[in-house]
């Protein structure tokens, strides 16, 4: 794999691990109707360390799962002429269950809310104005 740029050794990615899974534990308020689902491709490797951490954590397995979101990327027309969709397992049925979806994205324009241009203006204040909200 082609790194850019190590943003975490080893041991402090297992102490992130550990922690998202702790984390996850008490707001689950233990392991009931919990599944974690990694998303294809690079959070799969990261959902199935954070069910093992759990499961070594608590002495029980928690099932775990892979989603292929392909067909549903902003970028599917940028990733390939024909995009290979793989299969998404899941281990159960999902209704009335707490799926923690697990990615690989550490941030994005998309996902981070003081990064979008909105239409109010409101990102280019300053730190100091909070505008008419704050």
């Amino acid at each position: 794999m082609n790194v850019k740029k190590r943003l975490l050794d080893s041991p402090r990615m297992t102490r992130a691990i550990r922690r998202m899974a702790i984390e996850i534990v008490e707001k689950n308020r233990g392991l009931r109707d919990l599944i974690i689902v990694g998303i294809r491709s690079r959070g799969v490797p990261i959902g199935e360390r954070i069910a093992k951490e759990i499961e070594t954590m608590e002495g029980h397995p928690v099932p775990f799962g892979v989603l292929d979101i392909t067909l549903y990327r902003d970028d599917l027309t940028t990733i390939a002429p024909q995009p290979v969709v793989k299969p998404t397992k899941l281990p159960e049925p999902i209704d009335d269950k707490v799926v923690v979806l697990v990615d690989d994205v550490l941030s994005s324009r998309a996902a981070d809310p003081r990064r979008r241009d909105r239409q109010d203006g409101s990102h280019r204040r300053g730190r100091g104005d909070q505008g008419e909200d704050g």
